[in-house]
């Protein structure tokens, strides 16, 4: 058994987290995207939703780490 699924046995819960690796959003398949960005006087969310979303899936090429090579690692597998 994998260790979050340990985590959720009998729970309906979620887990939240920040991250610049591409590969743990794009191929773990988050279900929820959310970007933010920020100045020195505040922050906003730029974009949000699934990561099927085109706003989505930019975000997350243009800020994460290595995004172009996430995507087409799941396209090669998944074909999508």
């Amino acid at each position: 058994m994998k260790p979050l699924e340990r985590y959720h046995e009998g729970c309906n819960c979620q887990v939240v987290f920040a991250t610049h690796n591409a590969n743990l959003v794009v191929n773990g398949d988050a279900d929820q995207v959310i970007a933010l960005e920020a100045d020195a006087q505040q922050g906003r969310v730029y974009a949000s939703g699934a990561i099927e979303e085109h706003d989505v899936r930019s975000a997350i090429i243009r800020t994460l780490d290595r995004g172009d090579d996430a995507f087409s690692l799941r396209r090669a597998k998944y074909g999508f």
